[in-house]
This record gives C-alpha cells, sequence and structure tokens, in this order.
C-alpha cells in the first residue's frame, strides 16, 4: 500500500482540521497564487479608476475650450472689431440737392437749394467728388490718394474734364462748365485711407466750398479720411 492509499488519521479532538489546499497544489503555492491574483485585482481597479478620472479631465479640458471658443478672448474681439473698420458715417449718402442715388452727373439737374461747392461722399455706387460751379467756384484740379492701388477713377461727366489714374493716385482737372462735374472713383480693396487735394488757379480751394456726405458737412483740408 502506497502513502497514497493510507487513509488519512483524523484530527486529535481539540485541533483543527488542516484547510484544504487548491486541488492539486500543495498548501503554499495555493496561498501565493491566491496573493497574485487579489495584486493582479487590485492593480485593474486603480487603472480603471484612473483611465476614468483622464476621461473627466479630458471632458473638462474640451469644454472649457468650447466655452473659450464660443465667448473669444480679448485679443479675437479686437482683431474682429478691426476687422469691422467701415469709413465714417458722415461721408455716407449723396446730399439730397443732387439727385437720388445712380444717377450720373448728366443726369442730375441740381435743386434751387444747391450751394456752389465741391461736394464728396460715398454710397452704394461708389465714392463721388462732385464740383457744382457757380460763384465763388474756380476750375478745380487736385489728386485723391489711398493707401492701396485704386480700382477705379472716372471723369463723373465724360467730356468735361480730365481724370487719369495711376496705382496709388488719381489727378484731376475739372473746368467751369457744365454746371456739374467731377470724379467717380472707388478705392482698392485694402483702401483705408484717402487724401484729397483740392487747388485752384491761385492756391487751394477755399474750404468753406467744400461739403462731406449726405448732410454737406464741412470738410477740413487738407481732406483725410480714414476708416475707423
Amino acid at each position: 500500500m502506497t502513502d497514497e492509499d493510507q487513509p488519512t488519521s483524523p484530527a486529535p479532538e481539540g485541533e483543527p482540521a488542516d484547510e484544504p489546499a487548491m486541488i492539486g497544489l500543495p498548501r503554499d503555492k495555493a496561498v501565493r497564487i491566491t496573493q497574485i491574483g487579489l495584486l493582479v485585482l487590485a492593480l485593474l481597479v486603480v487603472g480603471i479608476v484612473l483611465l476614468m478620472k483622464a476621461g473627466d479631465d479630458d471632458d473638462a479640458k474640451s469644454a472649457d475650450s468650447k466655452t473659450k471658443t464660443e465667448q473669444g478672448d480679448g485679443e479675437g474681439d479686437g482683431k474682429a472689431e478691426k476687422e469691422k473698420a467701415d469709413w465714417p458715417a458722415e461721408v455716407g449718402g449723396r446730399p439730397p440737392a443732387l439727385g437720388k442715388r445712380g444717377q450720373t452727373a448728366s443726369e442730375v439737374t441740381p435743386t434751387g437749394d444747391a450751394e456752389p461747392g465741391v461736394y464728396v461722399w460715398n454710397d452704394f455706387d461708389g465714392w463721388h467728388l462732385w464740383v457744382l460751379n457757380g460763384d465763388g467756384v474756380p476750375a478745380v484740379s487736385g489728386t485723391i490718394t489711398s493707401n492701396d492701388d485704386m480700382a477705379k477713377g472716372d471723369p463723373a461727366v465724360s467730356d468735361a474734364g480730365t481724370v487719369t489714374l495711376e496705382g496709388k493716385t488719381i489727378s484731376f482737372d475739372l473746368p467751369t462748365d457744365p454746371q456739374l462735374v467731377g470724379v467717380d472713383f472707388n478705392p482698392g480693396f485694402f483702401g483705408k485711407n484717402l487724401v484729397i487735394t483740392l487747388d485752384g488757379p491761385d492756391g487751394p480751394v477755399d474750404q468753406k466750398l467744400v461739403h462731406l456726405g449726405s448732410k454737406a458737412a464741412p470738410a477740413p483740408y487738407p481732406l483725410v479720411i480714414s476708416k475707423q
């Protein structure tokens, strides 16, 4: 009879029986394997917790980034404001005494309350420098200069005066007849400044003769118009 065939002796009375080992393994090996298993399980739990925390941090960062994008920071808002810069409101709109928007100078009969002088404005038709000839208004010559190449420069009345466009500058020479003469022009896409000089035979045109926009407001001289 082998040792394996011998019956196990019962534990003496009052002493606990040996704890059963894992089937087929000695007791100390079974304990070691159990401890390793518990350690692996603990590591898995820690790993899951760390992954969940990292996911929460990513969500928080994403939400914060989205909020900043929607709200914009100070620098971004400043850029947006600069992109919205436009020509001053006081130069906007045709003076009512010089006809309606879309009418050319040759189609307009100025109303009786229109004062002789130089009128500068812009509207959906572009920019205009028209001279309403009359008492005290000399033959007017001058230049219109921008920071960018001019896109257009034409006589307001085709057979009255000369208009020359060269890069950033338009030169013009306007006669005292017919009653209404001038320059129709457009700055370039990146144009943000206009400098206009107005001269008569004896020097600069009287500043009191120069008017801006639909209200024919007084204009400084030399006339400098900048986007704001």
